[in-house]
């Protein structure tokens, strides 16, 4: 296991050495520092949220305190938005964090499938030295590529936007194994690891598109802007020639 979590670790280094910088690119204006800070507030502060609901025994036992922990994400969220838009603050940190979550949390689940496939008998998840080594390793990788990698341009969107996609199409395609394999009477542990690697798999997959987003972004980027030199050259204001009286000196 940990030959596996080091492969993964030099995987990752080779993929970040050949990835383009954009560091020290131009900033974006207010509003879009605002949502990036607020969506990515939003999405720490509810893994916040869910981590205190399913570890605090007595979460559910007060609506008071229940409301609160639904609530309080967005409203943290927006107000960070709002403060950091105001304050003009950098986007490479809720760039940062937002690789930093959604990497980690793939790695992480993948790691506990890893243990609980390679260890004999349980339900088909380990959650042990794996899985935190792998979301170490993811967390440290999507905050460096969010910080470095990515810009504030078109592939800002594919890099926020792409783990929602692969997000839904993971819960769909999961859900429909969950349901396959209580119609087919599948052993606990079978379809656990199922479920799971078809959707750690969907999500994966989603997260490299996000991840190519440089490169998926640059031949775009660099014709939108070949084609603006060649309307430029094609329109450039024309000299008409001067004969007689009418050349320059007369």
């Amino acid at each position: 296991m940990r030959r596996l979590a080091l492969l993964v670790g030099v995987a990752m280094l080779a993929l970040s050495a050949r990835a383009p910088d954009v560091r020290g690119a131009e900033p974006p204006n207010a509003w879009a520092t605002g949502v990036t800070w607020g969506t990515v507030g939003l999405e720490i502060f509810g893994a916040a949220a869910a981590v205190l609901d399913l570890t605090v025994a007595g979460v559910h036992d007060d609506d008071t305190v229940e409301v609160l922990v639904l609530t309080l994400p967005a409203l943290l969220g927006a107000g960070l938005g709002a403060l950091a838009g105001w304050q003009g603050w950098p986007t490479s940190i809720p760039r940062a964090a937002h690789g930093a979550l959604w990497t980690g949390f793939d790695l992480f689940l993948a790691g506990t499938l890893t243990h609980g496939a390679l260890e004999p008998g349980g339900d088909g998840l380990r959650l042990g030295p794996m899985a935190w080594t792998m979301g170490a390793l993811g967390a440290g990788l999507g905050g460096y590529w969010g910080a470095s990698k990515i810009s504030d341009g078109d592939d800002f969107v594919l890099w926020m936007s792409a783990p929602y996609v692969s997000g839904l199409v993971s819960l769909v395609s999961a859900g429909a194994l969950a349901l396959a394999g209580w119609a087919g009477g599948w052993k606990d542990r079978t379809t656990m690891q199922a479920i799971g690697w078809t959707g750690v798999g969907w999500f994966t997959a989603g997260l490299g598109v996000a991840y190519a987003a440089p490169w998926i972004v640059a031949p775009s980027r660099e014709h939108t802007e070949q084609l603006a030199f060649d309307l430029s050259r094609r329109f450039e204001p024309l000299t008409l020639p001067r004969f007689g009286a009418f050349a320059p000196g007369r």
